[in-house]
């Protein structure tokens, strides 16, 4: 706690200690008590001499602590000193420093434990505070420029010194910072940047001391705008997006500014607020767009919608050697939007495999494959086509039966044939015997008889079987077929993969599955292929038969020449009418009634 040092009557019976007056009125080299402290005597207090003093830079002070005991006498004290600023040595001297402010010296007494203490008091400790009012060298801060203008995103350099008391420049260490950072920020070197139109204050300080800077920001002028793209082409109903630019003089793009659109042709090409240009009618227009007086342009031309693409369906087909399939085109807009009236050319990669007419139908030449392309306007759409073998659909073995000696040879030939029974030539056949024992077979049909006795010998050549190999339905049912691919000895091979197709899905549908459908009354050949091998088999669809034919009235009376009509109604065996049905009129007695074509019945007698 500080106490004021005052000359009392205390002072005055202090019968042991020195006090030197001029020491303690003039703060220079106060003198201290140097006296013991009294026996049986405790320091309740300390004063600090003097209590408070204003200095300068470097100058020096001596400080002075004594005790006071409980009775109000004055005591020496041995202290321990300290300070929030400055110098203050164990012999109480301080020296201030350069720096503006107000510190505290302080005296600390620690009673030693042998001798009298204010522990009677309840204290251990007693402390006493000093106030240094501090008047550094460091006058002002001097910023420079004083003032800046930049624009935004551009940046100026500010620097700072000090100046003392005596007007002197010095190097003094600031911390920088702006009013607005909105509009320009100041980096820990002076260094501002212009963030956004307006004005800040820039300030440097140091030591309690500031400076300051007027900054104003303003926006870049534009120089010029950019239009991207600078031409561009778009058909009638077509939009483009442009983009402006505003520019700087250095070619350095300005956000936020103002742009607006124009077109010189409006019965050509219009353009939004936004920029977005669309086609109106084949021709050209300049489309500007302007910012803050400057401008930049962009060439628009429209022309009629082009063909985008063309679509090839199917887009893949199998077919065999000698067959055909017709493959169909559709020239589209970048919309996929069909184009009538375009005209399309075809083509094949591999005629050798597979020809295409002028009207897109594929005719399979020979195994192999080929990309059928159909173009128009410079697009085009392709057809992957695979042209297989005419599938084995039989094989006839000659002679049928033949007889031969132990020791003897006979030679059989195998002819693999089509579901038509054509012959087909180039076909691998395998050979095999049922009765090694009793006759061989080479892999050329060269039967030897070996024993006595009876062999089968079968000729096997590839093929995928469908079963059934014909079926009949009416118009809505359904019928399951199976393809069983096979090798060249005839064994089943599982687990491959097989497609179905049909010649005629106007008459009768094929699932992938296999599982046909009939449409319309007609015939349809489906096809099983699997790793080129296919099968087929010959369905005809049929109109669900009329079970029934209910007539309308079932009875009726006329007189003669009068007339009634007779409507007649065809049904299945469900009870379900069938519509579309012829249906012939009769009578049973011509000199009664007689009956037209329609059913009208006339009464004759």
């Amino acid at each position: 706690m500080p106490f004021t040092f005052k000359l009392s009557v205390r002072l005055a019976r202090m019968k042991r200690f020195l006090v030197v007056a001029a020491a303690l009125t003039a703060c220079e080299k106060p003198l201290p008590i140097t006296s013991p402290t009294p026996p049986n005597s405790s320091v309740a207090q300390l004063v600090i001499v003097p209590d408070t003093v204003t200095m300068s830079p470097y100058q020096t002070q001596q400080f002075v602590a004594y005790g006071r005991t409980q009775a109000g006498d004055s005591v020496a004290a041995t202290v321990s000193w300290s300070g929030s600023g400055g110098t203050i040595r164990t012999d109480g001297s301080y020296t201030a420093d350069t720096i503006d402010g107000d510190y505290l010296v302080t005296a600390t007494f620690q009673p030693t434990p042998t001798a009298p203490t204010a522990a009677a008091s309840g204290t251990t400790q007693v402390s006493a505070t000093s106030q240094v009012k501090n008047r550094g060298l460091l006058a002002q801060v001097v910023e420079t420029p004083s003032t800046a203008l930049v624009s935004v995103g551009r940046a100026a350099q500010f620097i700072a010194y000090g100046k003392t008391k005596n007007g002197d420049s010095v190097a003094v260490n600031v911390t920088w910072s702006s009013a607005n950072p909105a509009v320009a920020t100041v980096s820990s070197s002076g260094l501002m940047t212009g963030m956004a139109a307006g004005s800040t204050t820039i300030i440097a300080t140091s030591q309690n001391r500031s400076g300051t800077a007027a900054a104003t920001v303003t926006n870049v002028p534009v120089a010029s705008v950019a239009v991207s793209p600078a031409a561009a082409g778009l058909t009638v109903g077509a939009t483009t997006q442009l983009t402006a630019t505003p520019e700087d003089a250095n070619g350095t793009a300005l956000s936020g500014r103002v742009v607006t659109w124009a077109t010189s042709n409006a019965a050509a090409a219009t353009v939004s607020a936004s920029g977005l240009v669309t086609g109106v009618a084949a021709g050209s227009a300049t489309i500007t767009a302007t910012s803050e007086g400057q401008s930049g342009t962009s060439a628009i031309t429209v022309t009629n919608v082009p063909v985008a693409s063309v679509t090839v369906s199917p887009t893949a087909a199998t077919v065999i050697i000698g067959t055909t399939t017709q493959v169909t085109a559709t020239p589209e807009d970048a919309n996929g939007t069909a184009l009538s009236g375009r005209v399309v050319t075809w083509a094949t990669s591999n005629a050798a495999a597979a020809t295409v007419s002028a009207s897109g139908l594929v005719t399979g030449v020979a195994a192999g494959s080929a990309t059928i392309t159909a173009t128009s306007e410079g697009q085009s759409g392709t057809s992957a086509i695979t042209v297989t073998n005419v599938p084995v659909a039989s094989v006839t073995v000659s002679p049928t039966a033949a007889g031969v000696t132990v020791g003897a040879t006979t030679q059989l030939t195998a002819t693999p044939k089509d579901a038509n029974g054509t012959a087909l030539s180039g076909r691998v056949v395998t050979w095999a015997t049922s009765n090694s024992a009793a006759a061989t077979v080479s892999a050329s049909g060269l039967v030897t008889g070996v024993a006595t006795g009876s062999a089968t010998i079968t000729a096997t050549s590839e093929s995928v079987t469908v079963s059934p190999a014909t079926a009949s339905l009416t118009v809505g049912a359904t019928t399951q077929l199976t393809a069983t691919p096979k090798d060249a000895s005839g064994t089943t091979l599982s687990g491959r993969a097989v497609t179905w197709e049909t010649s005629n899905a106007a008459v009768a549908t094929v699932s992938a599955s296999g599982l046909v459908t009939g449409v319309a009354a007609g015939s349809a050949t489906i096809t099983a292929t699997s790793e080129g091998q296919s099968g087929t088999s010959a369905i005809t669809v049929t109109n669900v038969p009329v079970a029934s034919v209910t007539v309308s009235p079932a009875t009726a009376s006329l007189t003669v020449g009068a007339t009634t009509q007779l409507t007649a109604t065809p049904k299945d065996a469900s009870g379900t009418t069938l519509s579309g049905r012829a249906v012939t009129w009769a009578t049973s007695n011509a000199a009664v009634a007689t009956v037209s074509a329609s059913g009208l019945v006339t009464g004759v007698a």
